[in-house]
């Protein structure tokens, strides 16, 4: 990945004016850019493969809006963090095909999908410890992720209607998340304390 940011930075400087001090921004800014874009295509031909491209698409939808402004847990390295995102988006197919999840009772959902809609509420956005969001930010992430995490519940409340397999596909991505965001609140909590 080196090769292609060290090219993408040689094209900007050469067609744009980038001062010699924003080069590490717009390197950081590429890393996380071409990371996010390979997670999301491994994601889209590992569904392809398995002939899972809606799961696939679905997992998405749910995950990577939500941890955008939502925030959570945060690995150590770029390379944990995508066997980390795949790995979970293999688990969640896995347990979805052994469990068959493909219904679940109204009130059970209700009191689910109302304790995640809290917990976004009570802790979004869980920022990294590293680079902390200023008020105004947070403010805006929080609201973002009140919203998303509504239009989640309201989709998986609706897909429970259908009882297919993409509702435990919303379901389990979703309980996912929420596990990650608790994590990293927990961790946050924790090296403060250190």
């Amino acid at each position: 990945m080196n090769v292609l940011i060290n090219g993408s930075i040689l094209f900007l400087k050469r067609y744009i004016a980038m001062r010699k001090d924003d080069e590490e921004v717009y390197r950081y800014g590429l890393e996380i850019l071409y990371a996010t874009v390979l997670g999301i295509i491994s994601v889209i031909i590992i569904g392809n493969m398995l002939e899972r491209k809606i799961a696939s698409f679905i997992f998405l939808l749910c995950y990577c809006p939500l941890r955008l402004f939502a925030g959570g847990y945060h690995a150590k390295t770029r390379a944990r963090c995508m066997l980390s995102f795949l790995f979970m988006f293999s688990i969640i197919l896995g347990v979805n095909r052994i469990f068959n999840i493909f219904v679940m009772e109204y009130i059970h959902l209700a009191i689910a999908l109302l304790f995640y809609n809290v917990v976004i509420f009570v802790f979004a956005p869980v920022e990294s410890t590293k680079n902390l969001l200023s008020e105004d930010r947070k403010k805006r992430m929080k609201l973002k992720s009140i919203v998303i995490s509504i239009i989640i519940s309201t989709m998986i409340w609706l897909l429970n209607y259908s009882e297919s397999e993409f509702f435990g596909i919303a379901f389990l991505t979703y309980t996912f998340s929420i596990f990650i965001i608790l994590l990293g609140a927990l961790n946050n909590k924790m090296q403060t304390k250190s």
